[in-house]
């Protein structure tokens, strides 16, 4: 298995409204997918503190379930994951 070390700083997720005025943001929720706890939860804070709501599943299973039932915005999957 490959690592990659990357670092995101919180400004490269700046909240950009969709029409002037409106209170909603272009990424709202996220669900995260991913066997790997540790970037689970480091991706998790980094986007949280963009201002994001991020769900995590550490299973292809859990992280179907949560998709089906909240619907996010955005939902970032490990590709190799069995079962997707």
């Amino acid at each position: 298995m490959t690592s990659i070390l990357w670092e995101v700083h919180p400004k490269h997720f700046e909240r950009h409204n969709l029409i002037p005025g409106d209170n909603e943001t272009l990424l709202q929720r996220i669900v995260i997918v991913d066997d790997d706890p540790d970037f689970l939860e480091y991706t998790r804070i980094v986007l949280y503190s963009a201002g994001c709501q991020v769900d995590t599943a550490i299973s292809a299973a859990e992280g179907l379930a949560l998709i089906r039932s909240i619907h996010p915005d955005l939902a970032i999957i490990y590709d190799r994951l069995s079962g997707f």
